[in-house]
């Protein structure tokens, strides 16, 4: 019978709503989704023609019901699954484009750490294609750049410096081994002083990065500290897979 498998759907749709939840989606999987609410409408008519099916035994089924399974079958097989598996690709991947750098930018400058400091606008070096989607949620994303943005202005502001400046690299990159597209973002600061690759590593020595580390770890990113020319000191760079389906939100 379709039980079985309706309750093996309903514990995925707990986990889908679990993993949206952590990465910061609120989902009514079971009325309002466009392809789960189908898929649970095709299990209730499938339940409808279990009766009729049983009736027929090994007989052959009449013309009527095998038109309407083949419909229900249709539905759950072709349509609903495919989409279902749009839907739990889309919640892995996140959509990096100017207006979500700005945004972050603007919600970190608000923080209380940095009242009455005199920030400068985001500058913007846009090298790749925006907007461009890579392979780690979207809410993991925001972390990720907020954590960076953060650090960037708070060592700035250790320095004393004034205005504090933040400049934000986006470029592709393509991983010679693999031929796997990636996207690099780099914050960069005019703080004085680098971090070493040791520090990047060693989460005692992480400089406020273990968060960042945490989310690259759980995305095969790579996390990578270079100098730059002046008038800035360095740039904090994330490289992240780029997703070739393009289908984030």
């Amino acid at each position: 019978g379709p039980w079985p498998l309706a309750e093996r759907l309903a514990g995925y749709l707990a986990q889908l709503e679990l993993i949206g939840a952590r990465a910061g989606l609120r989902l009514n999987l079971r009325r309002r989704d466009p392809t789960v609410a189908p898929i649970l409408a095709a299990f209730q008519t499938l339940a409808g023609l279990a009766p009729a099916v049983r009736v027929a035994g090994d007989g052959e089924l009449p013309p009527a019901l095998m038109a309407r399974l083949a419909a229900v079958s249709e539905r759950l097989n072709v349509r609903a699954f495919a989409a279902l598996e749009r839907l739990v690709h889309a919640l892995g991947t996140g959509r990096l484009d100017a207006a979500l750098l700005e945004q972050v930018f603007a919600s970190v400058r608000r923080e209380g750490g940095f009242a009455g400091a005199t920030i400068a606008p985001l500058v913007l070096e846009l090298e790749a294609e925006l907007p461009a989607v890579v392979v780690m949620p979207r809410a993991a994303l925001v972390d990720v750049l907020a954590n960076l943005m953060r650090n960037a202005l708070q060592a700035e502001a250790a320095a004393g410096l004034t205005p504090l400046c933040l400049a934000v690299r986006v470029a592709d990159r393509v991983d010679e081994v693999t031929g796997l597209e990636r996207l690099e973002i780099g914050v960069v600061d005019q703080a004085p002083g680098q971090l070493d690759a040791a520090a990047l590593a060693d989460p005692a020595r992480g400089h406020g990065l273990g968060l960042v580390r945490a989310h690259l770890e759980r995305c095969v990113g790579q996390l990578r500290v270079e100098p730059v020319a002046a008038p800035w000191t360095k740039a904090v760079i994330v490289t992240l897979t780029r997703d070739s389906g393009e289908a984030a939100s």
